[in-house]
């Protein structure tokens, strides 16, 4: 969608300033909000975002039918529209891109400057290191992709998105070449298929694995070598060193986990898999007799309606979390141990402290939104930013990014 209709969303974004100091607040013992910005009338709140230490932000605003990005206090031209992903920004904050249209064309913007017209533009991404930058645009029916201002080939389409490797060297993406598609590495293309459903690099940057439709089946390509043929696959995760990799695999309408190339059980459903951080445990959820649990390193756990298949572990290994539960109806389970219920919990929000001492996620009850720490509720507040997530600067303290009313706030907690 373009943010168009302001109406909607009724609110602005005007900087306070970003090295506020902590205000008095009458939280739990030891909270301290720190004031980011104040939002008033005339800006779109669906289109704020804030960078994860609470340094920058940016915003759209709709005036009078045209649109302009706001970044960190300084307004940017105005332009017919901007794209409907609205100002993106690079991990660490320092970077800013986004789309505009002009006249019937559309530009990126990227760190200000304006790149040259195409009939459209999408997919901004910047590498983890903000360094890189790349995106998606066509012209005359053709599609190509630009990667630090400079052109790639044309396609007839592009697909699968784009990445970059974690150490921001190489980039990936789909291209669509007739009716066929590949996969284009640093500019060097790989064999035609008849689909390209994803791809991935693995931690280490050294594996690049894709997806491949040809014939009705599905399987993985890893660094070029095509993988066992399947009726489907999914994934595939990476232990966090890279050497280890396990995915979903279907045949005959049964699922299982493929693990360094060894096929597991065969199940009625199957999601995950997820290592531990030194890769020595493998968990994944599976469905049986019409029931789920989840399966670390083949120990069964209790048997639930359902289990959301993203799971986290703590740092030394030792500790698991995963969320069990329908919307509505939600709960943490950690080694075993089922938590308070709640109406939702987004299980991408699990993390423990660098320590492994603490668990932390963002939980809604009634209409409110909190973060919750070792099972004990923090203040609640209107909306938590960055998708819900917490940060632990150390295993003494962690951070999050909060909305309440008209302010936006940097909310730090003390955990000893």
């Amino acid at each position: 969608m373009v943010f168009r209709d302001a109406s909607l969303y009724c609110v602005s974004l005007v900087l306070i300033c970003l090295s506020v100091a902590a205000s008095a607040a009458d939280q739990d013992a030891g909270t301290t909000e720190k004031l980011i910005a104040t939002i008033e009338p005339s800006w779109i709140a669906e289109s704020l975002v804030v960078s994860a230490d609470g340094t920058a932000y940016a915003c759209v605003a709709d005036l009078g039918g045209k649109q302009r990005a706001v970044i960190n206090g300084t307004s940017g031209p105005l332009y017919d529209e901007l794209g409907r992903d609205g100002v993106v920004l690079s991990a660490d904050g320092a970077r800013a891109g986004y789309f505009a249209s002009k006249e019937g064309k559309w530009l990126a913007v990227i760190d200000s400057k304006e790149s040259e017209s195409y009939d459209t533009a999408g997919g901004l991404t910047f590498s983890e290191n903000g360094a890189r930058v790349a995106y998606v645009a066509s012209k005359d029916g053709k599609w190509f992709v630009v990667v630090d201002g400079q052109v790639g080939k044309a396609y007839d389409g592009i697909v699968a998105g784009l990445a970059f490797s974690p150490d921001g060297a190489r980039l990936a993406h789909g291209a669509k070449v007739g009716d066929k598609q590949i996969v284009v590495v640093d500019g060097e293309e790989g064999r035609q298929h008849d689909g390209i459903p994803g791809f991935k690099f693995s931690p280490d940057s050294r594996t690049f694995v894709y997806g491949a439709v040809e014939g009705g089946e599905q399987f993985l390509v890893i660094n070029g070598e095509e993988g066992k043929h399947y009726s489907a696959v999914g994934g595939p995760e990476f232990s966090a060193d890279g050497a280890k990799m396990a995915f979903v695999a279907g045949s005959n309408g049964q699922f299982f986990i493929v693990a360094d190339g060894v096929e597991g059980k065969r199940y009625g459903g199957v999601g995950g898999p997820f290592y531990s951080p030194d890769g020595s445990r493998l968990a994944h959820a599976v469905l049986e007799g019409g029931q789920w649990y989840v399966l670390d390193n083949g120990a069964e756990g209790k048997r639930y309606e359902h289990v959301v298949a993203v799971f986290a572990f703590s740092p030394n290994g030792k500790k698991l979390a995963y969320v069990v539960g329908k919307f509505g109806n939600e709960s943490v389970v950690m080694n075993g141990e089922e938590g308070k219920v709640y109406d939702q919990i987004d299980p991408r929000t699990l993390l423990f402290s660098p320590d492994s001492e603490m668990l932390a996620y963002t939980a809604v009850l009634g209409g409110d939104q909190f973060v919750v720490i070792n099972g004990r509720e923090c203040d609640p507040y209107d909306r938590i930013l960055n998708a819900g997530r917490v940060i632990f600067d150390s295993a003494d303290r962690l951070h999050y990014l909060a909305v309440d009313g008209t302010d936006v706030y940097r909310v730090e907690v003390p955990l000893k």
